[in-house]
């Protein structure tokens, strides 16, 4: 599973209606205005919020049909695995690897 942490998402306020269509669906976990948990994502305010994604996600497109862009309008995300997550070998997959390349290495001697 992925969550997806987003910032300054712009609403209506900065001069039309933003819609943000993403490639997969989700579930929300923190406050945003005027959200439709599925695959859209609309506000009438700045947003905050955390996104999350319950299956695995091997590509996320994030589409935004924006008003006319404003300089100065920044927005943002940061994505997150939870922890224990197998999508990214731990010390224990690292070792294996490194493992099965020492058993490799030796064989051509």
């Amino acid at each position: 599973s992925l969550s997806l942490y987003t910032y300054y998402w712009r609403g209506s306020e900065t001069g039309g209606t933003d819609v943000y269509t993403l490639s997969e669906s989700f579930t929300v976990n923190a406050t945003f205005s005027g959200t439709v948990v599925g695959d859209t994502l609309t506000g009438s305010e700045w947003n905050n919020g955390i996104l999350s994604f319950s299956g695995p996600v091997t590509t996320l497109t994030i589409t935004l049909g924006a008003a006319p862009s404003t300089p100065g309008n920044y927005q943002g995300f940061t994505m997150a695995q939870p922890a224990g997550s197998q999508a990214v070998p731990g010390i224990g997959g690292l070792a294996a690897i490194a493992g099965v390349g020492l058993i490799g290495r030796r064989r051509r001697r």
